[in-house]
């Protein structure tokens, strides 16, 4: 029997300016400190039950926590399915 430590993620290329995920951008100062100007790649963390703010963790094991700027003035969290049915029926609404 195998057993595996592997965490649920999504890969995503890290840039300067941020991540994007599901049409939402993100954006962290210590990450664009520590970047110094090169893209990466990163894996941002599962489950996300707030889409408001998600953790990226870099090929060298270092997470650091990204802000959705767009979603800043929401007051309730949004999970990752409320927010696929959402644009799925956004979607179809404009069929």
């Amino acid at each position: 029997m195998t057993h595996t430590n592997r965490k649920e993620r999504i890969k995503r290329k890290v840039h300067r300016n941020g991540i994007t995920l599901f049409g939402i951008s993100y954006k962290s100062e210590a990450l664009q400190q520590f970047l110094e100007g090169q893209d990466i790649d990163g894996y941002i963390l599962l489950p996300l039950p707030d889409l408001r703010k998600i953790q990226i963790e870099l090929a060298g094991g270092a997470t650091f926590e990204f802000t959705a700027e767009s979603l800043r003035d929401c007051a309730e969290a949004i999970s990752q399915e409320d927010w696929i049915a959402a644009h799925a029926e956004l979607k179809a609404s404009r069929k």
